[in-house]
């Protein structure tokens, strides 16, 4: 629109459509801008306030010095820069084209700095025009030089060009045409230029054939498209830079929380700005985990956003248990619960949730399923139980347990369960045919039978004298049931076997529950499992209480032995000549005070000392389970811990004056003081042979240290002991420490017994390492170490008899015929103090008293 004055008229002339304001040249037919008034610039189809330098007219929106246009309509812009636009042959020097100097005929900056030279004969290196290579001078002798042609002297004419007028293309003079020009120039006679700003394609400076991305061809010339447009043809956006919102194009400002990524092609959320954009779950302006929302910003399990914070949410969260089975019990019990409260449903168990074992048959395995659910208005405490009966052998298997309806199960803030699968691996089962349980069972029952027998003579001994034989049987089944604890998996017949020896242990004498009066709660992680399985904890204070009771039952039968001394002396040495009745009256107190007699000078010491070596074996046992799990604070473990070392210092200490006391040990001694005679009768008291019975209170702490300390390394475990038990071995046969031959012979056998059955259980050890034996193999080991364990059982049983009955009952029975009827039962009565380890013989001369 043009304003004509004309003698104070103002008179209105349209040209074509009407032009926006600041806009100097718009599309006749659209009226789109094409070109901005001084001082503005274009910005999609639209004339803006200029920013730009002083010498630009318009330039880019990014960069103010980047001229597009220039302030001098005498200049144009090159490579951004406004500068004179001269014809061939000259250079915009302060805005003033000078003439290049020869032998320049194009030049860059300077009017000697040659891009091009005014004869073929040379080229332009380095701003200076050389000869080419193939003529020794550029003026020759002779005709003139034919123009270079060879492939050699034409790349390398093009290729210093190029250097030397970084990516500018060369000119032959000879034929003035262009030669290697680039993609994004223009043949200009006989020199490449750049084609116009954002031009990718041209045929002259005035003639754009295709822009970059972001501008299309108008007139010739590259002009911008919309904003966040990539590609356009005129005004219609073909795609999109970043997003598109409602059929138009816009850049990553418009949207919460995004940005432009450093290619500037696509926008992305930066983590813990506090802004949450769309691509986030949540932001709270950090990016710490555990706290509702992630290093990622994904919102963490349990959390709900609510009003852009992370609110900790109540979901129902399923929890699947499975309780302790072993390998040869075919029955697995599962427990599902929630430990918080639902919202009060009806679910049917047997519909709305579903159970299987991963790659098993239906016919593999039986399950029965039953609901606890109790209600409480408008909630319920549900929790199901499950029973799995196994009829395979299953190793490794998962069982899962799917959610059909996950709407029934919902919290109390109607927040509805996620988890739709539970899976939990059960237990190993290897099945047991029928056979080999009835054949197991067997060898139990057999076993049991002798072990009847054994109880009837143990009575029979307590009664007439004769116990200390039994004590040898004693520790070996005590050793038998401990070899249970070595950390490997026996087969079916070996492990139910070992089991029928548990009771050769006190811990099932443990009725006080003393761990109610230490809260203990306390989860041990360093607590073996198949000791677990036996021994409730570790903690020495509790399980001391069966041991304790023992050694306390035999303190309390010397202060009643010492109360009834005191009491009855005076009237020892008095005969009534009385009743028949009166006289069996005082026989039967002058009986019970040689008794408590021989309680009193006998048992503080040797009574004592004989209980504590049938004991020592569970004594050290808890002592060492209670020192495996130090790491434990409170006041349980404190006062544990200091019982178990002061335990170690006793047992030290009873063995340090054992040995002392048997260094001057003799005949004569033996038969005058009984103090000590627990630590070495029925010895050899020659060399090394009288610390026998002391050497086995020291072996039996290396045996449990080898089996606690070592038990999660079984094959140290096994090889430990082994050496152990081979040490006892090599011991009794060099020493030979056993006076009686028969006796001798029985230990001897026992301990090789023993031997080769840890040998046969380490091949256990080592299979569950390298796995070489089928079960089928590891069934039969089993039953070599049964009839191994077995027979040494009976043969110990059978010398036992045969020795009891040949050195105490026979003798007993039929040596006192010289006595009257009182006296008699005074003797047989007098037996009973053989209970406290000492032969009968030694109070027989006492009887004369009573005549």
């Amino acid at each position: 629109m043009q304003y004509i004055i004309i003698l104070g008229l103002v008179i209105l002339t349209l040209q074509g459509d009407d032009c926006p304001d600041d806009c100097d040249e718009c599309n006749e037919s659209s009226g789109i801008c094409l070109q901005c008034d001084k001082g503005y610039t274009l910005s999609s189809n639209k004339c803006y306030e200029s920013s730009c330098s002083s010498s630009c007219l318009t330039c880019k929106s990014s960069d103010s010095s980047y001229c597009l246009s220039c302030s001098n309509s005498q200049l144009s812009p090159q490579n951004g820069k406004c500068s004179a636009s001269c014809q061939t042959g000259y250079v915009s020097i302060s805005n003033k084209c000078v003439q290049c100097t020869s032998p320049c005929f194009t030049c860059q900056s300077k009017t000697d700095y040659c891009r091009t030279c005014n004869t073929y004969m040379m080229y332009a290196k380095n701003g200076k025009c050389v000869c080419w290579s193939k003529y020794t001078s550029c003026k020759p002798n002779g005709s003139n030089p034919s123009t270079p042609s060879t492939p050699d002297e034409i790349a390398d004419q093009n290729q210093q060009s190029t250097n030397q007028d970084e990516g500018v293309g060369t000119s032959d003079e000879s034929q003035q045409t262009c030669t290697n020009c680039l993609s994004n120039q223009w043949c200009n006679v006989s020199e490449c230029q750049l084609c116009p700003p954002n031009c990718l394609q041209c045929s002259n400076y005035d003639l754009c054939l295709q822009c970059q991305d972001g501008y299309f061809v108008s007139n010739g010339f590259c002009r911008q498209c919309n904003k966040g447009c990539k590609k356009c043809t005129d005004s219609t956006c073909q795609e999109c830079q970043y997003i598109k919102i409602n059929d138009k194009c816009t850049d990553c400002s418009s949207l919460v929380g995004q940005y432009e990524d450093n290619t500037k092609t696509k926008c992305i959320s930066i983590c813990g700005d506090g802004i949450k954009s769309d691509m986030e779950q949540c932001d709270d302006g950090n990016i710490l985990s555990n706290d509702g929302c992630d290093q990622d910003c994904i919102l963490e399990y349990g959390f709900l956003l609510i009003n852009g914070a992370q609110i900790k949410a109540t979901y129902p969260i399923p929890i699947i248990e499975q309780q302790d089975a072993t390998l040869y019990n075919p029955i697995r019990y599962f427990k599902l619960y929630y430990k918080e409260l639902l919202l009060k449903q009806t679910v049917d168990v047997n519909k709305d949730i579903s159970f299987i074992i991963e790659n098993q048959s239906v016919n593999s395995y039986e399950l029965i399923v039953s609901e606890n659910t109790i209600f409480q208005n408008q909630t319920m405490n549900f929790s199901i139980e499950i029973q799995m009966k196994l009829r395979n052998t299953m190793i490794g298997e998962n069982f899962y347990i799917t959610y059909n309806n996950l709407a029934l199960f919902q919290s109390q803030d109607k927040i509805q369960q996620t988890q739709q699968t539970l899976s939990i691996q059960i237990y190993d089962f290897q099945f047991i045919d029928a056979g080999t349980i009835q054949q197991t069972q067997q060898a139990i029952n057999m076993n049991q039978y002798f072990l009847y027998i054994l109880l009837a003579l143990v009575i029979v001994g307590f009664l007439c004298g004769g116990l200390d034989i039994f004590y040898n049987l004693l520790d070996l089944m005590q050793l038998i049931s401990y070899l249970k604890y070595i950390n490997t998996q026996f087969p079916y017949n070996l492990e139910a076997f070992i089991n029928f020896f548990q009771f050769a242990q006190f811990n099932y004498l443990n009725s006080i529950n003393l761990d109610q009066f230490f809260n203990n709660d306390e989860q041990y992680s360093n607590y073996p499992p198949k000791i677990a399985a036996d021994w409730q904890t570790p903690l020495f204070i509790v399980n001391f209480q069966t041991y304790g009771s023992i050694i306390i039952s035999t303190l309390f039968t010397y202060i009643l032995s010492y109360t009834f001394i005191k009491i009855c002396q005076p009237y020892s040495n008095k005969l009534i000549q009385q009743s028949y009745f009166q006289k069996i009256k005082m026989v039967s107190l002058k009986y019970l005070l040689e008794v408590s007699y021989k309680i009193y000078n006998q048992l503080f010491w040797s009574g004592l000392l004989r209980v504590y070596i049938s004991i020592v074996n569970d004594l050290c046992f808890i002592v060492l389970l209670n020192i495996q799990n130090f790491e434990y604070n409170g006041i349980q473990f404190q006062v544990s811990l200091l019982l178990s070392g002061f335990f170690i210092l006793i047992h030290f200490g009873i063995i340090l004056k054992s040995i002392s006391q048997l260094q001057f040990c003799s005949t004569q001694l033996m038969q005058k003081q009984m103090k000590y005679g627990s630590i070495y009768e029925g010895l050899k008291l020659q060399g090394y042979s009288k610390y026998y019975l002391v050497g086995q209170m020291f072996k039996k702490l290396l045996f449990m240290i080898s089996l606690i300390i070592f038990y999660y390394q079984p094959v140290y475990q096994s090889l430990f002991i082994f050496m152990i038990c081979n040490i006892n071995l090599i011991f009794l046969i060099k020493f030979t420490p056993i006076n009686e031959i028969q006796e001798y012979k029985k230990q001897l056998l026992s301990e090789l017994c023993v031997q080769v059955t840890i040998l046969l259980i380490s091949l256990f050890v080592l299979d569950d390492q390298m796995t070489f034996l089928a079960y089928s193999q590891r069934s039969l080991i089993g039953w070599i170490c049964i009839f191994n364990i077995s027979f040494i059982i009976i043969y110990q049983m059978i010398m036992d008899i045969k020795y009891y009955i040949n050195n105490s009952l026979i003798k007993i029975l039929f040596r006192q015929k010289k006595y009257d009827f009182i006296i008699q039962m005074f003797i047989y009565k007098l037996i009973i103090s053989s209970i406290y380890n000492h032969s009968v013989y030694n109070f027989l001369p006492n009887y004369a008293i009573l005549q």
